[in-house]
């Protein structure tokens, strides 16, 4: 079990959700995910992430360093600096610890049980190993370890500019506790698991064009096409996971964001791009609130 749990949490959840929005059509194609967010005379930085990066995909885009470097605090979805430690690899094995109702075996169909072995195999892993655990956590293994294997082994956005804020002494903020990540991460999909598993086997027969396609999106500021790619497909095909993962969170963290306006000093905040999508997204709520949304 410890192989399957050892890459950090965070990565396993946000590989899964890198879009960005589609309202700003006249941003579609700017230089890069980031944003200023102001109103009356305050402001602060809101970008997009990709959490596993090739390591030719260094350096970032210029628009990530300027608002890094105007920034006095930064703001996480989560505490990063708990994510790579044996704690909480405990706390992710707990949580997402299956009833005797709800373990792979029992809610997958034979069919898919089979098909999902069978890819676990050709990755050189056991699903036998995970039995015991949600399924949720077999479908984040098995894109994890299909991301390694494309090459995406270097740390995120997040990851770099987490440290680049403790080497600087900048001040550190969180959008949600390592818990309540896990927390959503555990219920992903929850009563249509067996769809779930059928849809990411399909996915993962296309990844290599659509991984390519996603981080060059991303890194062009390219909206309309990161949103077609994924944000669309999984408002339509996991409608759940939709709405468990983003919508939810997003209006959980609406109010921390706007109560950072009345605070001293700027914040940049870094959250899985996907979180900006849409009419739920971070800044189309923000827009509809009031805020001004421009470049850097």
């Amino acid at each position: 079990m410890k192989t399957l749990l050892k890459t950090p949490l965070f990565a396993l959840l946000q590989i899964l959700l890198f879009a960005t929005t589609t309202l700003l059509g006249s941003h579609s194609q700017a230089d890069a995910s980031v944003w200023q967010v102001s109103k009356n005379g305050s402001h602060i930085y809101l970008a997009g992430t990709i959490h596993l990066l090739k390591p030719s995909d260094y350096p970032l885009p210029d628009e990530y360093e300027t608002a890094f470097q105007h920034s006095d605090r930064l703001v996480f979805e989560t505490d990063i600096g708990k994510l790579n430690t044996p704690e909480l690899q405990q706390l992710v094995a707990q949580t997402m610890l299956a009833g005797p109702e709800e373990t792979i075996d029992k809610v997958l169909s034979p069919r898919t049980y089979s098909a999902l072995m069978l890819e676990f195999g050709k990755r050189g892993m056991s699903l036998q190993q995970l039995r015991p655990f949600k399924v949720s956590l077999a479908i984040l293994t098995l894109t994890v370890a299909e991301m390694k294997a494309r090459g995406l082994t270097a740390s995120g956005v997040d990851e770099y500019f987490y440290q680049r804020a403790l080497e600087q002494g900048k001040a550190l903020g969180m959008l949600e506790s390592v818990q309540q990540q896990i927390d959503f991460l555990a219920n992903m999909g929850k009563g249509s698991e067996d769809e779930m598993v059928s849809q990411t086997l399909r996915d993962l027969q296309e990844i290599e064009t659509k991984l390519a396609d996603m981080v060059a999106a991303w890194r062009n500021g390219n909206t309309e096409r990161m949103n077609q790619e994924l944000v669309e497909d999984m408002r339509i095909n996991y409608p759940q996971v939709y709405q468990q993962l983003l919508v939810t969170r997003n209006n959980n963290w609406l109010p921390g964001i706007e109560r950072l306006f009345a605070e001293d000093g700027t914040e940049l905040v870094m959250v899985g791009a996907a979180h900006l999508v849409g009419p739920d997204g971070l800044l189309a709520r923000l827009q509809q609130a009031g805020y001004e949304i421009s470049r850097p």
